[in-house]
């Protein structure tokens, strides 16, 4: 194949029968020159000097084109002829959306005994924008915004597609987000002058209707009472429209769980007889989901066996969003079951909230039998910041190295917390972050009053735009201060390892072992971890971590101990209710008694 090469001038051929059918796509990934740069042989992916931006999206669009041409290079020559004057118009267009408006590809076709094919390529001088006006096609006399100054955008001389695309973006969701919902775009245009070397754009602009917050108009609903979902959207009448506000409340419906779908939309024409009416009604249409739902789910640990997990739950249950739960989850160490009821109160957006809930455990550690009640307020704070506060009773049947005991503790638990996270059982981007202050009256022994405090985070990053690859973190530390530790309940101290732990160390074994192996809990905490995410198909996912911790005795975290570390891998596989999760973590350094490693099965990603 040979290339001749001219700043002004590019001039691509080839000879014989089956490189008429790769040239296309070789031209069309590679052969772009700057304005002030010499010219090269560029081949997709290599060497490239002028637009990395052009070479991608060429090689993107035209690969499905390389392999139809490797299964059927019998291709006739017209189709041959057709293929080119396609992939012409894709380089040009290429060319345009960079800014070379002079740009001309001409396909050179030479039909014979050696038939060839080729592109003679002239991208001229790139232009510079020097002026961008918004024009509307209808103008109904209101002041709108005539320039990027009146948006607060910043004008720019670049001619790139993207960078226009994105002023372009600016100005459609100012005007859709200040009274303009159903703003669209006619055309863009560019007036370029070609002796100056430069152009203006020109943004055509439909604007639609102007539009204000009229009263709300409920429809759709069946058992839930119009009055909760009044009072759940909070668009203020007389305000001017947004579109990303409606859609902001319309995804606080669907988040519900009430709901199979969920419209919210200012009316507007014919069906509010007046096209400029204001206010506009804003109609809410609603289809309600299914209120009860039935659970059920499985988990394996090496050290904690089978565990299974059933639950039934009512979503609305007088008419008010009320919720009912009832969960009753069983394991071969521990056997627990939970009634709660959570109450909406949207015009706050806040809840309360109630729960009853009876445990028997036969831990390494410590037997217990416990019984308890609380009940409570949350409320939000700013943004995705929210508090929560109860008053919890409980009363314990507890054995402990070889001692019965019974008694009561009440605590007053305060919970302040924000969640970012897109997905709760597959985070792929946001953070947890939970802090609690919990005081507690226990009357075990002499009686004792302590704080127990606590501050867990998780952190995802996504490492590509796609979300294929992930890097999450996690980090938990954890305090009992004051009261008397052999007053302390073995039920309100720190243990450590397993799920949702440090998955290398045995489930409560992170902290100090007696000489047959047995955890004694702590009176402190420290633990985290890093673990890597990446698809290898649409189902299947692999992950590594490595995580590391230690309760203390102490109050607070002794650094002078030595951190347990280990790590591991695992699989996932991705369900419709969320990943199946597969991991294996074995200790670095193993203390006498520690398992070589540990297995672990369940559902939604470790933290």
């Amino acid at each position: 194949m040979a290339n001749v090469f001219s700043r002004a001038n590019t001039v691509v051929s080839a000879q014989s029968r089956r490189s008429v059918f790769f040239l296309p796509l070789l031209m069309t990934c590679g052969l772009w020159m700057p304005d002030n740069a010499h010219a090269s042989e560029q081949i997709c992916g290599k060497g490239i000097t002028l637009a990395d931006t052009i070479n991608e999206r060429a090689c993107a669009r035209l690969d499905s084109l390389m392999d139809t041409l490797e299964r059927k290079p019998d291709r006739k020559i017209h189709i041959v002829r057709q293929r080119a004057r396609v992939d012409a118009e894709k380089i040009r267009t290429l060319l345009v959306s960079e800014g070379y408006y002079a740009a001309k590809v001409v396909p050179d076709i030479l039909e014979g005994e050696d038939s060839s094919i080729g592109f003679t390529v002239r991208p001229g001088m790139r232009f510079k924008i020097t002026d961008h006006a918004i024009i509307y096609v209808s103008d109904d006399g209101e002041a709108l915004p005539r320039s990027l100054e009146d948006l607060g955008l910043k004008s720019t001389s670049s001619s790139r597609g993207d960078d226009l695309v994105a002023i372009q973006t600016s100005i459609l969701a100012y005007l859709r987000n200040n009274g303009r919902p159903l703003a669209e775009l006619s055309q863009r245009k560019v007036l370029a002058n070609f002796e100056t070397r430069e152009a203006r754009l020109v943004y055509e602009i439909d604007p639609g209707p102007p539009c204000i917050y009229g009263p709300l108009q409920v429809q759709g609903l069946e058992r839930l009472k119009p009055a909760f979902v009044s009072s759940s959207i909070r668009l203020r009448e007389g305000k001017a429209c947004s579109r990303d506000e409606m859609e902001e409340q319309r995804l606080n419906l669907a988040k519900t769980g009430l709901f199979s779908s969920a419209e919210i939309k200012p009316v507007f024409g014919l069906e509010a007889a007046d096209p400029s009416a204001e206010p506009n009604p804003v109609v809410v249409n609603l289809k309600e989901a299914k209120a009860r739902t039935v659970g059920a789910g499985l988990s394996w640990a090496t050290n904690r066996g089978i565990g299974g997990r059933i639950y039934w739950e009512h979503r609305n249950l007088l008419g008010g969003a009320e919720r009912l739960h009832v969960e009753l989850n069983i394991e071969e160490i521990q056997q627990e079951g939970t009634l709660s009821f959570r109450k909406p109160w949207p015009a706050r957006r806040a809840a309360f909230f109630a729960e009853l809930g009876a445990a028997t455990e036969a831990r390494e550690a410590y037997d217990a039998n416990r019984y308890a009640l609380k009940g409570g307020i949350e409320y939000p704070l700013w943004g995705p910041w929210r508090l929560a506060t109860s008053a919890e009773y409980e009363y314990a049947d507890i054995e402990d190295q070889g001692v019965r005991e019974t008694g009561h503790s009440v605590m007053v638990p305060v919970v302040l917390s924000q969640s970012t996270v897109d997905e709760v059982l597959d985070p792929k981007d946001g953070i947890v972050l939970t802090l609690t202050a919990a005081p507690t009256y226990a009357t075990f022994g002499d009686g004792t009053a302590f704080v127990k405090l606590d501050a867990r985070v998780s952190h995802h990053w996504p490492l590509s735009k796609d979300q294929k690859r992930q890097l999450s973190t996690w980090g938990h530390i954890g305090s009992l201060q004051g009261g008397k530790a052999s007053d302390i309940p073995a039920t309100r101290l720190y243990y450590g390892g397993g799920t949702k732990s440090v998955r290398a160390i045995a489930w409560e074994h992170l902290g100090t072992l007696d000489a047959e192996g047995i955890p004694a809990g702590g009176r402190s905490i420290l633990e985290g971890g890093v673990e890597f995410r990446t698809d290898v198909t649409k189902a299947w996912q692999l992950v590594g971590f490595v995580e590391g911790g230690r309760v203390f005795d102490a109050p607070t975290p002794d650094f002078e101990e030595d951190i347990l570390w280990g790590g591991g891998f695992g699989v996932r596989y991705q369900t419709p209710i969320g990943p199946v999760r597969f991991d294996v973590a074995v200790p670095f350094d193993p203390r006498p008694g520690d398992d070589a490693w540990q297995f672990y099965i369940g559902l939604g990603q470790a933290f």
